[in-house]
């Protein structure tokens, strides 16, 4: 059943009606709808697990991104030559699509402090084949500390 119900909302996600009574389902609905982290294919071919539990990954594993036109805008402005810095690059998504537009000049260097986001984005970025990121296990700061988190 819950296989059926995931399947529903990703072809609900891509008709465009009425996405604010969507995004308000995944954000109620999406934790009950996990057995395990699931794949999703995003732009570039990029493939990203998602854990349905987390806010930020069932967007992108319902409606393909987490912030769709933040994303599309963020794409556009990208140029192949560019060197992109990710700060807080939580499961990469940002990353992989940058990593997907840049060519052999440029280059993405991706942050994220948190244990098991980066290795999350590890994962992500060897089932994506993504070239050209490096990944930093550091927070980005204006200087050297050493910061708390609460998560």
């Amino acid at each position: 059943m819950k296989s059926l119900v995931r399947k529903l909302l990703r072809l609900w996600a891509k008709t465009g009606v009425a996405p604010g009574l969507l995004h308000q389902y995944v954000d109620q609905k999406s934790s009950s709808l996990h057995e395990k982290p699931l794949l999703k294919k995003v732009y570039g071919n990029n493939k990203i697990l998602c854990d349905l539990r987390d806010h930020v990954q069932s967007r992108i594993y319902f409606m393909g991104a987490y912030e769709p036109i933040e994303a599309y805008l963020f794409m556009d402005l990208i140029k192949p030559d560019m060197h992109i810095v990710d700060a807080g690059a939580n499961i990469g998504f940002y990353s992989l699509l940058a990593a997907s537009k840049v060519s052999d000049r440029g280059h993405v260097f991706s942050f994220e402090p948190i244990p098991s986001n980066y290795e999350q984005f590890e994962s992500n970025i060897l089932k994506s084949k993504a070239s050209r990121i490096e990944i930093i296990k550091q927070g980005l700061w204006e200087k050297e500390d050493t910061l708390s988190f609460s998560l």
